[in-house]
């Protein structure tokens, strides 16, 4: 069973990678970018010609994700092709950026949110498929 604990404990590398598995229990095939020059995008998804560029922020409960973040992230419509932008977040969004995201277009996918999506997808912490990526600190 996988908890928002779990997550939040997670090294942001391995976040990284387990919502890029999630994509691709989806159907998409997905790039992980390295950090420099990413430029917002953490993971590009593709399938069938809609490409998807997605943020991943490792937060706790108490550091939410708020209005001027989504603002950021909704501008990678006009700096890539993407034909979704998704901010995901093992934490939480305030209401206001929830609601900016949702007239910006941007989905998204808050701690308790991922979780259910990892469960429906029968995806573990710690039992990922993919093949790790190791960095130097």
């Amino acid at each position: 069973m996988v908890t928002k604990r779990q997550l939040q404990s997670m090294d942001p590398y391995e976040f990284e990678d387990l919502v890029a598995e999630l994509w691709e229990s989806k159907g998409y095939s997905t790039n992980v970018r390295k950090k420099s020059g990413d430029k917002g995008v953490d993971i590009e998804a593709d399938r069938g010609g809609r490409k998807e560029v997605i943020q991943v922020k490792r937060y706790s409960d108490g550091n939410k994700i708020g209005s001027e973040e989504v603002r950021k992230y909704a501008t990678l419509y006009q700096q890539t092709d993407a034909n979704k932008v998704v901010l995901v977040t093992s934490g939480e969004f305030t209401n206001s950026a929830r609601e900016l995201a949702d007239d910006l277009g941007v989905e998204d996918i808050n701690g308790d949110e991922l979780v259910r999506e990892l469960k429906r997808n029968n995806i573990r912490v710690g039992g990922s498929t993919r093949s790790r990526r190791f960095y130097k600190k």
